[in-house]
């Protein structure tokens, strides 16, 4: 694993998040639909009660899911979010941060390092070799990635 991917995981468990509490609104809506439904003097296979229970076992078994995973996002977003604010040079921590954590491009975060620091002038491609840098240094740090990992 690099460190490129290893920083991005936190970008995956949100997307991951995202997806689970589409599907509890989904299944919510679902529930509620079921739940509403009126059968006069039609004749159904399926009780209505059958289906808003297996809709309400499935709300929480996603509800658990997300949960779970939600425990598992906030640690890794706590280790990494301290990972690089251990990071030597404040301008690697900064990029890191805006990238990685805020989940900006490169061209936004070089926007807002900008605007932090305008006394200097920090074009988009000098940034973008800092990002290699900062990753560099990361993955040096913290042995990410196989080439220092080594003994």
């Amino acid at each position: 694993m690099t460190a490129k991917e290893y920083l991005n995981e936190i970008q995956s468990y949100r997307e991951i998040l995202e997806e689970i509490e589409k599907n509890i609104e989904e299944l919510f809506t679902k529930a509620q639909g079921v739940k509403a439904m009126i059968y006069d003097q039609d004749r159904v296979q399926v009780s209505a009660k059958n289906l808003f229970e297996e809709t309400m076992v499935e709300l929480d078994e996603e509800a658990s899911r997300w949960a779970e995973l939600q425990i598992e996002y906030q640690k890794a977003l706590r280790l990494r979010i301290q990972q690089i604010k251990g990071m030597e040079k404040p301008l690697h921590s900064e990029l890191l941060r805006l990238v990685y954590i805020d989940g900006l491009s490169l061209r936004m975060a070089t926007a807002k390092i900008q605007i932090a620091h305008p006394d200097r002038v920090y074009g988009e491609n000098y940034i973008r070799q800092v990002h290699g840098w900062a990753l560099d240094a990361f993955d040096k740090k913290y042995k990410i990635s196989p080439k220092y990992n080594q003994i």
